[in-house]
């Protein structure tokens, strides 16, 4: 039965794809704003589309695009070439089959993802991006190990002392940045536990919750 319904899931992503792209072009500079494709997308959905619910373009590619417009992709393509050639930098001067062998096998993993989002919505599925932030932390320690007995090292350098007044104060404010993000992270996930404003397959959490629970969802996270 699956093998039956694939033309017609190709040629849904093909149109779902389109019509993204159309999207996009109207907002080229910065796009609908992130999160915002399954409100924005009806406007330009495909006629024999029409009563569907279409939340995910299929390709997380174009659907970034049409979210982020060309600054969010070049902010990311940007992000994958900085990781690269850091990897790849060290990566060819190892010799250890350890460090060969696990670097090749992050990079496997990351292009395999990539490619596949081409056609899929897999990177917005938490546990894929969790999976591979995993796997490419793992890979790029991996390349990093000497190992040495009776203990590996890390090669890496070591903070120095010396750093300038400028730096610490920066410091404060990431680490202040991202204590203020976590707790306003804290605050959604409480109030989605409560009442799920966004459909979650994977705690299957009830669409219709009682009074009660909705109250409690406004109290942690009342701007949404």
């Amino acid at each position: 039965d699956r093998f039956k319904v694939l033309q017609i899931a190709e040629n849904d992503r093909v149109r779902f794809t389109e019509k993204t792209l159309e999207m996009a072009a109207e907002y080229r500079l910065t796009g609908v704003g992130m999160g915002n494709f399954q409100y924005a997308y009806p406007r330009y959905q495909a006629r024999e589309d029409k009563g569907m619910s279409i939340q995910h373009a299929h390709n997380d590619w174009a659907q970034w695009l049409s979210e982020t417009g060309v600054a969010g992709l070049v902010l990311v393509l940007a992000g994958l070439g900085f990781f690269l050639y850091r990897f790849f930098r060290l990566w060819a001067t190892r010799s250890d089959p350890f460090a060969i062998y696990l670097g090749v096998g992050c990079l496997a993993a990351l292009l395999s993802i990539l490619l596949h989002s081409f056609v899929a919505f897999d990177l917005h599925i938490p546990a894929i991006p969790l999976t591979l932030s995993a796997v490419l932390a793992l890979g790029f320690i991996a390349i990093h190990l000497e190992r040495r007995r009776p203990r590996d090292r890390f090669l890496y350098r070591y903070l120095r002392k010396d750093r300038p007044p400028w730096f610490y104060l920066f410091v404060i404010l990431a680490a202040g940045l991202a204590c203020w993000s976590g707790w306003q992270g804290i605050r959604h996930f409480m109030a989605e536990a409560h009442c799920n404003t966004v459909h979650n397959s994977t705690l299957k959490r009830d669409r219709n919750p009682p009074l009660e629970e909705i109250r409690k969802a406004i109290a942690w996270d009342g701007g949404n």
